[in-house]
């Protein structure tokens, strides 16, 4: 029964840290009674020493990065498919807190949806001589490419919550 009670603990405790929220994608954490800009603008610092952003618009309290390329993950023997972290940081207030939300998305290159040739039914004068890749393809090599969300990576999202905590938090007095 002990043993029980502190599983349960621990598994609240650690909810409670992490700031899970139900329907939420990702990791929030409370920031504490900090100002909003001043929020807003460590954000950013932080986020751009993990990924490259791509965006971040002050009034909506979003952050989005880049694609960024990982370390592939083998699939089979001889195939090994690219991966990419693509990151977006919210930032919302809550009565005088202010709460950070993060989400990491690990994805994976995937296939593409395939289309097949169909023939024409006005006879052989007109045999389809061009795939619907020609006919439909986008213009550039990465416009081509379809990824996938694999798995969330939380362990990073947490670390970058943290930094940031820490960083809004670094000139408070240390308490005693």
């Amino acid at each position: 029964m002990r043993r029980y009670l502190s599983v349960v603990a621990a598994l609240l405790a650690s909810a409670v840290l992490v700031g899970c929220e139900a329907g939420t994608q990702g990791t929030t954490l409370s920031l504490g009674a900090v100002d909003y800009d001043e929020a807003f603008t460590a954000a950013r610092s932080v986020m751009s020493q993990h990924f490259s952003v791509a965006s971040a618009d002050r009034e909506a309290g979003l952050i989005e990065s880049s694609p960024q390329r990982i370390d592939a993950q083998r699939e089979g023997i001889f195939r090994t498919l690219a991966a990419r972290q693509m990151a977006k940081m919210s930032l919302r207030r809550q009565g005088r807190e202010v709460l950070a939300n993060l989400t990491v998305e690990v994805q994976r290159q995937g296939s593409a949806v395939h289309e097949q040739l169909q023939m024409s039914s006005s006879g052989y004068d007109s045999v389809p001589h061009r795939t619907p890749a020609e006919i439909d393809a986008a213009t550039t090599a990465e416009q081509n490419e379809a990824w996938q969300t694999e798995k969330y990576d939380h362990t990073l999202e947490y670390t970058v919550l943290r930094q940031l905590h820490d960083t809004l938090h670094a000139s408070a007095p240390a308490k005693e």
